[in-house]
């Protein structure tokens, strides 16, 4: 029994609608709750609407993060597919030019080797052009999956190529820099294995001109 009066049940009926409210899960008057109370009360009262509730977020959420996902993975397929759409093409592209320059190659011009080397460096650099177009493609990939292996081992492959062609063309500031995107991209392993002895330079190359070939050997102390 409170001690003020005035904080006392006033009649029986008072009383009984006190009790009732407790029974229902309201508040009841001689002991207010808190926001929380009648935050979890109000819960336990609706439960079946705050099921149903829960289900429609809970659907919405798997539908905006599958759709997300869907729209993600379909954008990293359609970049791959374009660029080795242009990788196809430049490759076909290079193999019939290189083919064009050797037939049109004639054993009496006196510039015939000149003008041969003419057509191979304008044939690489086409060919770059076209292999870096595919290198953007795949440098894309990362905005949607920044750890997708498969992106990094096909840049490791296409600037290996600009590698080798900017090698044909005697470009060594362009070599040092297809190099670095090469070790950046590639697994170590996979440098180690595939690219490190050519980037390096160790081995031998040929040398030939007018009929004349050499082998030059290179050696590391």
């Amino acid at each position: 029994i409170a001690p003020k009066p005035a904080d006392r049940y006033q009649s029986a009926g008072e009383f009984f609608d006190d009790i009732q409210r407790y029974l229902e899960g309201h508040s009841v008057k001689a002991c207010p709750d808190t926001v929380v109370q009648l935050a979890t009360k109000w819960i336990k009262r609706n439960r079946i609407m705050m099921r149903s509730v829960a289900a429609i977020v809970l659907a919405v959420l798997l539908t905006v993060f599958g759709a997300r996902f869907l729209i993600r993975r379909s954008t990293v397929a359609g970049y791959t597919n374009e660029a080795q759409k242009i990788i196809a093409a430049a490759q076909a592209e290079r193999e019939k030019q290189m083919q064009l320059v050797s037939q049109a190659t004639s054993t009496d011009d006196l510039y015939a080797d000149v003008n041969k080397q003419r057509g191979l460096d304008s044939i690489d650099e086409k060919y770059s052009v076209q292999m870096g177009q595919a290198a953007d493609f795949y440098s894309r990939v990362f905005e949607y999956d920044p750890r997708n292996k498969t992106a990094h081992t096909a840049l490791a492959t296409i600037y290996m190529e600009m590698w080798r062609a900017a090698q044909r063309r005697n470009k060594p500031e362009l070599m040092s820099a297809y190099a670095q995107e090469v070790a950046r991209n590639a697994r170590p392993s996979d440098y180690k294995a595939l690219y490190k002895t050519e980037i390096d330079g160790d081995g031998k190359f040929k040398l030939g001109t007018s009929g004349v070939a050499a082998q030059v050997f290179i050696f590391r102390y």
